[in-house]
């Protein structure tokens, strides 16, 4: 079955970033019921920076976009202290077809983590790593307080791209996706505990 998923592995000319073609794999299962959707022998020995990477951490495919879009997130660089660059790749899927286009050159952007490289946060220019750390430590350690209405997303029991944390005018927010859908956690630090006060919790939209 490798031979044959190997000898389909054909190399396109760049268009809209997808140069690489893999084949679809949506026959092999894993432990949440859906597919694999990709083979990573394949893909690691096609792309030196997935098999430098190692671990996939998640994947997400698509069900309602046209083509489908396949992000499989595998563990990123440390690049620093609470500092990584994220290793992910990105694939587009025709409704039916046995292949995949893929971006070989994969995302590499700069994110912040905690403890645990393998659980990290986007952020944007305007917080400091430091204010960025303090919201993820709280995130994952479990050391959120939630309103009586708020319900906590769980985000903690995840690997790979947590979230994006960001700094407003309203105050913190961190935008979470759950393979397809996007959500938003408001959230503000009380000067006499210094806990982090979550007001708001919930998915705001779904493809």
């Amino acid at each position: 079955m490798f031979d044959i998923l190997m000898a389909a592995v054909l190399v396109l000319g760049a268009s809209d970033g997808y140069d690489l073609v893999l084949p679809f794999d949506d026959h092999t299962h894993v432990a949440d019921g859906f597919p694999t959707y990709i083979d990573d022998r394949v893909v690691a020995d096609q792309i030196p920076w997935v098999k430098s990477a190692g671990t996939r951490l998640s994947r997400c495919m698509t069900g309602m976009t046209v083509p489908q879009m396949l992000t499989v997130h595998y563990s990123p660089t440390v690049i620093g202290q609470h500092v990584v660059q994220t290793n992910v790749l990105r694939c587009e899927h025709e409704h039916l077809s046995q292949q995949l286009a893929c971006n070989a050159g994969g995302i590499h952007e700069r994110a912040y983590f905690d403890r645990d490289p393998d659980q990290y946060f986007e952020s944007d220019a305007t917080m400091a790593v430091d204010d960025i750390v303090a919201v993820a430590h709280a995130i994952i350690a479990g050391e959120l307080s939630f309103a009586a209405d708020v319900q906590d997303p769980q985000l903690a029991k995840k690997k790979g791209l947590l979230g994006t944390i960001e700094q407003s005018a309203d105050g913190l927010a961190v935008r979470y996706g759950d393979c397809g859908c996007w959500g938003r956690m408001r959230l503000h630090r009380d000067a006499a505990s210094g806990k982090f006060i979550v007001t708001h919790a919930g998915y705001d939209m779904c493809i």
